[in-house]
């Protein structure tokens, strides 16, 4: 490359990218680490760049719970105190202020930490770093593929600790394009040598090797802090053309490229004197970083605070908000099902009841009632004419408005009148008729005495408005009509089905009723049905690809085609299959306890070595990273094999305490081992089992099958026996619930997210089915 391009990008401020990593799986230890990661809080900071680093302390007394946010305190505030002091100075004066600070603790008896301090401090500005290290920290360096410790023998190594001398070396280079530094603690090293986070940082681009760290962190310590720095250059920009800058000459050369480290093997006094501390670090302002998690020392930021608060308490508003307008939508959706449901029983009651009947015993009742009784008084009768008269001058006084129109209705043949007198007039005939068909000795005199008033209802009507009295007359011959309507229909009960033709299955309505009550429940109407392969003991989508795995073929399934690939007879009959995600592989583990792996990509199969114990039960796999974990029913142990060249390198039994595993119906692994059977969900930690609570659904669930994995949004379970599958959260918070009759016949299932779909395998088919 041409000199003047070299020059130009060693004078172009390279981008930074840091992802601190803090791992705290133990609450009680929280107080022993802080990572920090500070920006310049103004202009005036800027060229002073990021300071970056840890704190860590192996003595986990009450004494020394407080001295890593004691430092991480007054790091900061040193650093950043006069920006008109170059990098270095203010490098040395913070470094130099942390040994003061560390003195005074020791000054008043707290020496518990003395010799038990890792840290490592770093300052990050334009292309260059500046660092510092005590005790057991490390700074690692991948340039071109090569991993460096940048911090061998940097760190002070001197049987008789002493607090002023915890930081004593300086150390600086040069970055450069494409480097990734590690700023770790001991502890990482623990899981990893240093030939295995080479080959990670390789293999893994830079977001999938954070997350590997993170992950294998998390899985397996109790406590670690790690920072991980990308340096790329940065988006490029129109900017006017500068003079090339002549090349400076450099004497020697380092891992740091063309600038090599300049190390003081003695700690020497900063040039500005260091001002005494006057503030109480303890009393500082805190805030939560977003990266780790943890609570680290901000300094006076209190606007920045309270519009973190409001931002929270705005969220946390519009979440009771979305709940509450979900709970009342919900609701109504459920009281309208029950209606609906009540009036469908209504009605059909209603069909089949027996009115004939009802009628005939009604009569017989009121015959039983009245025969026997002994006759009373007849009452004073009032002249036909005297009754005309009342009624013709009711009509006078109140002068009722007559109706315009005279309908009939057809069927009856029963006019409607223009008036009150008219419509009596008309009903003297039938009134006559009541009497013959009253039981006998009843007369009309007898039912006057029972029914009501008939002059109050005519005034009564005739104080109604056209509107009301047309709805009076409707419901009236309502009253009529319906009866005679019923009547004609033959309700006879239709012959019971033979018990050949009577369906195993319940209905739509009936399930629909059944799960009335469940929260979050979605009735999924049909499934898609993707491929009529029988025997399917595993399926795996990848990307819009779908393998599903057999006894003896893995099937390529597309949309419209499907590509069929067997494995040597030699190596056996499929039992159990697993897909590793990190290498893209399937998984497939014979009857002859062989394991074979198939290749998306090049769609080989290969015979992967592995040792099994000698009569064990494997009855579920799994993966997790690059590890393969194998359940042994009958010795109650998860058994963990390594990738290795050729297949696996030798397991480990990864249960620590006593576990019953002769019931597990199916395993599955995020950052957990999770185990199902039919009555729970057991999640384990390390080895052991971890408390752990699934909410509850008002049907008890079934915990026939189990599916997540590390970039799953959440739990998934198959409840067989209730033909759904339920959604969880990795809390065990339900989430969502989704019947269809086909999950009862199902033998397995997958989950895509992408595509929002669940695979449902059967003993003849995989079906499809929506899960958005």
């Amino acid at each position: 490359m041409p000199l003047e391009n070299n020059d130009k990008i060693k004078n172009t401020d390279m981008e930074k990218s840091i992802f601190p990593i803090l791992v705290v799986n133990n609450s009680n230890l929280k107080p022993y680490i802080e990572l920090f990661s500070y920006q310049p809080e103004n202009i005036s900071q800027q060229p002073l760049g990021s300071l970056v680093g840890f704190f860590e302390i192996r003595d986990y007394s009450e004494d020394s719970a407080y001295v890593v946010n004691f430092l991480n305190s007054v790091v900061k505030k040193e650093y950043y105190l006069n920006p008109k002091r170059s990098v270095q100075d203010s490098f040395d004066a913070a470094l130099h202020k942390v040994n003061l600070a560390l003195s005074e603790l020791a000054k008043h008896g707290n020496i518990n930490w003395l010799g038990k301090i890792d840290s490592a401090i770093c300052v990050i500005e334009k292309n260059s770093i500046h660092f510092s290290v005590t005790g057991k920290a490390k700074i690692l360096l991948n340039r071109n593929t090569v991993l460096t410790d940048v911090t061998e023998d940097l760190a002070p190594d001197s049987p008789d600790p002493h607090p002023l001398k915890t930081f004593t070396n300086v150390s600086s280079g040069r970055l450069e394009k494409g480097d990734k530094l590690i700023i770790t603690s001991e502890d990482l090293f623990h899981i990893l040598s240093l030939s295995d986070l080479k080959k990670n940082v390789a293999r893994f681009d830079k977001d999938k090797f954070i997350q590997f760290i993170k992950t294998a962190l998390t899985n397996e310590l109790d406590m670690a802090g790690t920072l991980i720095v990308d340096i790329d250059e940065p988006e490029k920009k129109t900017v006017r053309k500068e003079p090339i800058k002549q090349k400076e000459e450099t004497a020697t050369i380092s891992v740091f490229s063309e600038t090599a480290f300049s190390k003081k093997k003695k700690w020497t006094a900063p040039l500005v004197e260091a001002k005494p501390e006057t503030e109480d670090p303890e009393q500082e302002k805190e805030y939560v970083d977003k990266k780790t998690g943890h609570i680290y020392i901000q300094g006076d930021n209190e606007e920045k605070e309270d519009s973190g608060a409001l931002q929270e308490q705005a969220q946390m508003v519009k979440e009771v908000m979305y709940n509450s307008m979900f709970a009342t939508k919900d609701f109504f959706k459920k009281q309208a099902f029950s209606a609906w449901k009540k009036t469908k029983k209504t009605l059909s009651s209603a069909a089949s009841y027996n009115y004939a009947g009802k009628f005939s015993s009604l009569k017989d009742g009121l015959g039983k009632k009245y025969r026997g009784r002994k006759k009373p008084d007849a009452p004073e009768m009032i002249p036909e004419e005297s009754l005309e008269n009342i009624i013709e001058q009711y009509e006078k006084e109140f002068q009722p408005s007559p109706r315009k129109n005279v309908s009939k209705i057809s069927k009856l043949g029963i006019p409607v009148k223009k008036s009150v007198s008219e419509g009596i007039a008309n009903l003297k005939p039938l009134v006559g008729k009541i009497p013959e068909l009253l039981p006998n000795g009843h007369t009309l005199e007898k039912l006057r005495t029972v029914l009501p008033d008939a002059s109050k209802a005519n005034r009564l009507f005739a104080g109604f408005t056209p509107k009301q009295k047309i709805s009076t007359v409707s419901i009236i011959l309502a009253l009529i009509i319906l009866p005679l309507f019923f009547s004609k229909i033959d309700f006879k009960k239709k012959e019971a089905a033979s018990i050949d033709t009577i369906p195993t299955t319940e209905s739509p309505d009936q399930n629909e009723e059944k799960y009335l009550n469940e929260r979050n429940i979605a009735f999924v109407e049909q499934v898609e049905k993707i491929s009529s392969l029988s025997g399917v003991i595993g399926s795996f989508p990848l990307e819009s690809d779908l393998y599903a795995v057999t006894d003896r073929t893995v099937t390529l399934i597309k949309e419209n085609e499907t590509k069929e690939f067997t494995w040597l007879e030699e190596y056996g009959s499929g039992r159990i299959t697993a897909y590793m995600k990190d290498l893209n592989l399937i998984f497939i583990l014979t009857d002859r306890e062989k394991v074979v792996s198939f290749s998306p990509v090049s769609l080989d199969f290969k015979d992967n070595s592995i040792v099994i114990p000698q009569g064990a039960q494997i009855s579920q796999a799994s993966t997790y990273l690059t590890y393969l974990y194998l359940l042994d029913k009958k010795n109650n142990q998860i058994y963990r094999y390594p990738r290795a060249e050729g297949g696996f390198g030798e397991k480990t039994d990864w249960v620590k305490k006593p576990l019953d595993a002769s019931s597990v119906s199916d395993m599955a692994i995020d950052d957990n081992v999770f185990l199902a059977d039919k009555t729970g969900l057991r999640k384990l930690f390390r080895g052991e089992i971890v408390d752990f609570t699934m909410e509850n659904s008002t049907t008890p669930v079934n915990f026939n099958k189990v599916h997540t994995d590390i970039t799953a949004e959440g739990i998934y379970v198959m409840d067989i026996g209730n033909s759904r599958i339920i959604k969880f959260d990795k809390e065990g918070k339900l989430l969502k619930q989704y019947h269809n009759e086909s999950v009862s016949d199902a033998t397995g299932f997958s989950i895509n997210e992408t595509d929002k779909k669940a695979y449902i395998i059967t003993s003849d088919e995989i079906n499809a089915m929506n899960i958005q």
